[in-house]
């Protein structure tokens, strides 16, 4: 790269999307509810188990 060579913007100053194609949009998604619903269960289980021991 030259020094005098213009910069070039980065593609979230274009407006592109963040991510890859719309399947790994789906694919993180869907690992991010599978994630969260594991977070509830285990939060309800440590509750759950709180309660039984009292």
């Amino acid at each position: 790269m030259s020094a005098d060579a213009p910069l070039q913007k980065h593609r979230h100053d274009l407006g592109h999307e963040d991510h890859g194609p719309v399947m790994a949009e789906r694919t993180t998604r869907g690992i991010q509810m599978i994630l969260g619903l594991w977070i509830a269960l285990t939060a309800i289980s440590l509750l759950w188990a709180m309660i039984d021991a009292g």
